[in-house]
């Protein structure tokens, strides 16, 4: 948790402060040993075996400060992080996957990530978010998911391959705002409205309904790769989820003298999105893709 230790007495005065700065980085080495397709990238004319080495990288800092203990605004947080992302997707270049091997996998770029304030009331049991945000950290999410690497458990395939460019979910955050009510430990209510096409995209992911092949995943679509053309124009998401959770754990878990039991979360939810969407039974030129 401390890499650095004190850092010579800063972390413990940032933490007097309300200011927490956290760097996480994560590489990853994938192979593919048999089989794949051949890309552009494995030489000219996508000569290549379709086998062999990716590397993908990420470096994320995030900065939070806690604005009770710096300025004495009772229940206000604010939050700031960017994104350094590096490599190849195995998944692109080799497999012709939808679902990505891994849920680092993303078009390289050093672009904004979240910038957001949070305002919570009612001594916590209510908050609400506003600014450039991931929804994929609290909705659609499963609480273990994140042991496992593949993508689909983190923001699942559902919205990745019907919103455009797979929707506010990382490494794209979106302007939006997000309503949480929480009246007791077992019960809370979600609702947001987000932007639905963080980079402003006029198509989606697939080439054959013009997706661009620079950009695989259209993240970085219309000089968007820095995340700060934030565009307004497309439609609006709207995400609700109400969750029960099942014997909730405390905070402090020493303190316990009974065994709460094993924790679990059943979660209802669902998403509407008002924009327009390319038809997928038919190609740019009217065709139809599931025709001879």
């Amino acid at each position: 948790d401390h890499l650095l230790g004190s850092v010579w007495g800063a972390r413990d005065w940032m933490a007097r402060h309300g200011i927490t700065l956290d760097i996480q980085e994560v590489d990853e080495l994938w192979g593919n040993t048999t089989g794949g397709n051949p890309s552009g990238n494995d030489g000219p004319n996508g000569s290549g075996s379709g086998t062999g080495p990716a590397y993908d990288g990420m470096t994320m800092p995030t900065l939070t400060v806690d604005l009770e203990k710096l300025i004495g605004l009772k229940g206000g947080l604010f939050n700031i992080s960017a994104l350094q992302l590096r490599g190849r997707s195995i998944s692109q270049d080799h497999l012709s996957v939808y679902n990505p091997v891994s849920g680092f996998e993303a078009d390289r770029s050093t672009r904004l990530f979240e910038l957001w304030y949070q305002q919570s009331f009612l001594g916590g049991k209510l908050d609400i978010k506003i600014g450039q945000q991931d929804l994929d950290t609290e909705f659609l999410i499963s609480d273990y998911g994140s042991l496992y690497l593949n993508s689909n458990f983190g923001w699942p395939m559902a919205p990745s391959v019907n919103l455009y460019a797979g929707g506010p979910s990382w490494p794209l955050a979106s302007p939006a705002v997000r309503i949480r009510y929480r009246p007791t430990d077992q019960f809370t209510v979600m609702f947001a409205a987000a932007d639905d096409n963080p980079p402003g995209n006029t198509s989606n992911s697939f080439g054959i309904q013009g997706g661009n092949p620079e950009d695989p995943t259209n993240q970085n679509a219309n000089g968007n790769a820095s995340g700060t053309r934030f565009n307004m124009g497309t439609g609006a998401l709207l995400m609700t989820e109400l969750q029960y959770a099942i014997n909730p754990q405390p905070d402090d878990m020493s303190k316990v003298t009974k065994d709460p039991g094993l924790p679990g979360v059943y979660k209802l939810g669902g998403f509407y999105d008002t924009g327009r969407f390319p038809d997928y039974r038919y190609n740019q030129s009217g065709q139809a893709l599931g025709g001879p």
